[in-house]
């Protein structure tokens, strides 16, 4: 097309410089791509005017010598312009009518919104053809080049030039995750009281993964295993620092407490101790373990009743199986027991005998039972015998015991035979003493004062009168009577 157009206007050179009309010929170009309005005129001028001045397109003028001749609303092309003269020279010029390139836009980049449901989408347009400054028209109502902010949606924009060129709509769509970042949270709570066995289970969904986890402990993994209770937050971050928060409180069973109360044994090595066990707390239900001091299971119901005395543990175990420990003693009195010491009657026949009765353990006050029918603790001024007690403390606990209250085989007897003085005034007098139970040795005192001997021998006649004691103080005494004859009258 170039070249051929170059021949034309060597051609036309040619022609002019034979002295046929010369055209100076020049163009306005179309101001829109595509558009009718351009236009192209010529100056003509030559030495045998009019002229003949007829356009490619087909319109004809006669022009005089310097005259103009025109063509307007034109596309884009290439016109040629025939000049003849009268003596029938003709000159041929050629003139192209421009347009510019279409008014377009290209997107070079977008962004689409981030998180679904906000509006940081952004669009990159680099406006092309017509005929710059653009000025912009979306159909969001923004008016710039690369409008920014933006939801998700389909956006379409209209560009018009300087010279008021506009482009086609050009269209562009901004996207969005398909679903907002969000999760679901499911805690289980601690099984037992102050115990780290709770956990979370969280399953995020939407946004664009991968996910980061932020928790408020500190924590970054998804879920969360063997924790306390207590209320948790997470921040979930996705691929585009997206965030999502959720929270979750793990609970925990109310600690299991617990009291006992407790009766004791009333008699040593009795089993009628008894614990009444008072709790609450934990997950229902409940199982009972009782162990005694021996470690050794004596028991798996709630309470205990008949038990000797130990110190007794309980183990309750809820359904949970968090477990609690109490214990409690079950006491007993010490043993009931009684020493009876015996005071012995000294003298037969007496009612000097005693019984000391000492008594130890058990739950005073006691209460005495005696075979003799005396309910005092200590027994004075009694017989010989055999006796017999029953001690009753204050829980009924009995103990018995027996003694015997001895006395000398037999009561003091004396004997004695007296020989008599045989002449007035002699001292050969006697008397043979003897003496028979009560208990040995004896001591003797005559009243003379001059005998501590059995028998007194070689004595003068008179009234004798003794005191026999014993060992154990008992006395007899006896009035002995030694005679003489009258003295010899001269």
């Amino acid at each position: 097309m170039r070249i051929n157009l170059l021949i034309i206007l060597i051609f036309a050179a040619i022609i002019n410089s034979s002295a046929c009309p010369t055209i100076n010929i020049s163009s306005t170009n179309v101001t829109c791509y595509l558009g009718p309005n351009g236009s192209a005129s010529a100056t003509i001028n030559g030495p045998d005017a009019p002229f003949t001045a007829t356009w490619s397109t087909g319109q004809s003028t006669t022009v005089a010598n310097g005259g103009s001749t025109s063509i307007s609303n034109l596309p884009a092309g290439v016109y040629t312009l025939y000049v003849v003269d009268q003596l029938g020279c003709t000159s041929t010029h050629v003139v192209s009518v421009e347009e510019p390139s279409p008014v377009s836009g290209v997107i070079s980049n977008t962004n689409d919104v981030l998180c679904n449901g906000g509006s940081d989408g952004n669009i990159d347009l680099n406006p092309v053809g017509g005929t710059p400054p653009y000025s912009f028209s979306w159909s969001n109502g923004s008016s710039s080049e690369d409008p920014s902010g933006l939801s998700a949606g389909t956006y379409s924009v209209t560009i018009t030039d300087a010279n008021g060129c506009t482009s086609s709509s050009i269209s562009v769509i901004i996207g969005e995750p398909a679903t907002p970042l969000t999760s679901t949270i499911v805690g289980l709570d601690a099984k037992c009281f102050g115990e780290n066995s709770g956990g979370i289970d969280l399953s995020p969904s939407g946004g664009t993964s991968p996910y980061t986890f932020n928790w408020n402990t500190g924590a970054t993994s998804e879920d969360l295993n063997n924790i306390a209770s207590g209320n948790y937050t997470v921040t979930i971050t996705d691929n585009n620092s997206c965030t999502a928060t959720n929270n979750v409180t793990i609970n925990q069973p109310t600690a299991i407490q617990s009291s006992l109360t407790k009766v004791d044994v009333l008699c040593y090595g009795g089993s009628d101790g008894a614990i009444n066990l008072s709790f609450n707390g934990g997950t229902p239900s409940y199982t009972y373990h009782w162990a005694n001091a021996s470690s050794i299971l004596v028991g798996t119901t709630e309470d205990l009743t008949n038990y000797p005395s130990s110190t007794y543990f309980i183990t309750i175990t809820d359904a949970n199986g968090c477990e609690h420990i109490n214990n409690i003693a079950i006491n007993e009195p010490p043993l009931l027991t009684t020493f009876l010491i015996p005071t012995h009657i000294k003298c037969f026949g007496d009612n000097t005998g005693a019984i000391q009765n000492n008594v130890n353990g058990g739950t005073t006050p006691y209460s005495y039972n005696w075979n003799n029918g005396a309910n005092s603790q200590h027994l004075i001024n009694q017989p010989a015998g055999v006796y017999s007690v029953t001690i009753t403390d204050a829980h009924g606990c009995t103990v018995s015991d027996n003694t015997i209250l001895t006395q000398p085989d037999a009561p003091l007897v004396t004997t004695f035979a007296v020989t008599n003085v045989t002449c007035f005034g002699f001292s050969n007098g006697l008397i043979d003493y003897n003496v028979t139970g009560g208990t040995t040795p004896y001591n003797f005192d005559w009243n003379n004062g001059q005998y501590i001997t059995e028998d007194l021998d070689f004595v003068p006649a008179g009234l004798y009168n003794i005191l026999v004691t014993d060992d154990n103080n008992c006395t007899i005494t006896n009035n002995i009577t030694i005679t003489e004859p009258p003295a010899l009258v001269s």
